[in-house]
């Protein structure tokens, strides 16, 4: 009955985002809205909130370093391996990094709630670090081959989640966010965070189902690929779990890290695609990843 609990919301929302854009009860225009507020308001809050609550150590800071290192070695294989995608350069891009914001939060406070999500942004942080450094000014580059590289840094360190992360942790590392917790606001800011923030999960939900979507002609390929990444994940999974065993110090870690194998790439890259085959291929790639992100979290909430 607990499994049917934590995995029945979130298939049940799933299916409402897709029968919503079957349906076209609601619109492009509105989803892209939706999109908006929780990637430019809503989640950034979240993650600035659970950074400040996050307890930084040596051990967690080592293990955020060694999350960034793999995912930037696994989009150097890519890039050097670009022949065996078989003219879809964009596949080397779909190695390194997951969804954690949009997909991985939600999934994870189904498990184990909101409160716990400090433990997960542990091992977030590194991914949050190569989403917004290495893996958006590469492609970045790559669509836009003539644009001033320094300009596509610049544009790609503004965002409100970059901003709102440095600032975070600025405030965790000196002790201000320890100092501001303990005071009389504290209360007023926590409400008004849960106030902006408990909506997040269904609508974030939401929009992934909405935005599911397969090609025919791609599954082949794009089957090739979601086989490739997993693998390599898992691969990633095992020697965080082994190697790097003495940073991995409570069961809630362990799950983060099995739970992070299973996430699909970045749901924002399609946006950074020109070509319109090129973006139906990553599309269709994260939608199939993201089913098997959902056969995954169930087996998990199985042995959990």
């Amino acid at each position: 009955m607990d499994i049917l609990t934590t995995v029945t919301p979130v298939l049940v929302v799933l299916i409402l985002g897709k029968i919503f854009s079957v349906k076209k009860i609601l619109s492009r225009d509105a989803m892209n809205g939706i999109k908006y507020l929780v990637s430019n308001v809503m989640l950034p809050i979240v993650i600035f909130n659970a950074l400040i609550n996050t307890t930084f150590t040596g051990k967690s800071i080592a293990l955020s370093l060694i999350v960034y290192a793999l995912f930037t070695g696994m989009m150097f294989l890519g890039i050097a391996c670009k022949k065996v995608f078989k003219g879809h350069p964009m596949g080397a891009f779909l190695l390194g990094g997951y969804e954690g914001g949009m997909f991985g939060y939600p999934l994870y406070i189904a498990l184990y709630g909101a409160a716990s999500l400090s433990v997960f942004m542990v091992i977030d942080l590194g991914n949050i670090l190569f989403a917004f450094t290495f893996f958006i000014v590469c492609i970045n580059i790559y669509n836009q081959p003539d644009a001033d590289r320094k300009k596509v840094l610049l544009d790609s360190l503004k965002s409100p989640l970059v901003i709102l992360t440095a600032v975070a942790i600025i405030l965790n590392v000196t002790g201000a966010a320890k100092w501001f917790l303990s005071t009389p606001v504290a209360a007023v800011y926590e409400n008004t965070v849960s106030v902006i923030t408990n909506p997040v999960t269904a609508m974030v939900l939401l929009s992934v189902g909405y935005d599911l979507t397969f090609s025919k002609k791609l599954l082949k390929e794009v089957g090739f690929v979601c086989l490739v990444r997993l693998l390599l994940m898992g691969v990633m999974a095992v020697f965080l779990l082994t190697v790097c065993r003495g940073l991995i110090d409570s069961k809630q870690m362990v799950v983060a890290v099995i739970l992070m194998t299973c996430l699909p790439p970045q749901f924002i890259t399609p946006i950074f695609v020109r070509d319109g085959s090129e973006r139906e291929y990553v599309s269709t790639m994260i939608s199939m990843f993201s089913l098997i992100t959902v056969i995954g979290f169930i087996i998990l909430t199985i042995f959990i």
